[in-house]
């Protein structure tokens, strides 16, 4: 049992620093980054990152972000990417995201349901604790009083029966 524990940390181990091993053997270097005019952007940039419709380097100087528009064919190429990629891309993240925004919009709905609810219970039991504040205790009603009266039957008094 505790050498399947150990057996599994170093296979997590292994796996993680191998990714972390073939991240670092793969870097892309540019000497000299190009437009799509040709013109010179950054010198000894290396490629980072994607995101969206932007593509990051880092170079001596620190980070810089350009479009992909603005990069020259030659370099997307290089990078393994293309415009329509990303456009593709792109569209299928909104996609995502606008199906997340009407899911995002049905819980508020269901939440906004649920606090008029709640705000109704609250208005209720505030009324019915001011309606038995505004009783008199139980204890100040007036006493009800037994009365004791003798009932004779009818038709006794004209027949001469009177006992």
């Amino acid at each position: 049992m505790f050498l399947l524990k150990i057996m599994r940390y170093l296979i997590v181990i292994l796996v993680l620093t191998g990714f972390t091993a073939a991240g670092q053997t793969n870097k892309i270097v540019f000497e000299k980054l190009l437009s799509a005019s040709n013109t010179v952007l950054m010198v000894n940039a290396e490629y980072r990152c994607t995101a969206g419709m932007k593509v990051f380097f880092l170079n001596e100087d620190g980070y810089k972000k350009f479009e992909v528009s603005a990069l020259s064919s030659n370099v997307l190429a290089a990078i393994g990417i293309s415009v329509e990629q990303l456009e593709i891309a792109k569209d299928k993240q909104e996609a995502r995201h606008k199906q997340y925004v009407a899911q995002v919009a049905v819980f508020q709905q269901a939440v906004w349901r649920q606090e008029q609810t709640n705000q109704a219970n609250i208005i209720a039991w505030q009324t019915w604790q001011r309606m038995a504040a505004s009783q008199p205790p139980i204890d100040s009603y007036p006493q009800h009083r037994t009365v004791t009266v003798e009932l004779k039957p009818r038709g006794w008094d004209h027949m001469g029966l009177v006992p």
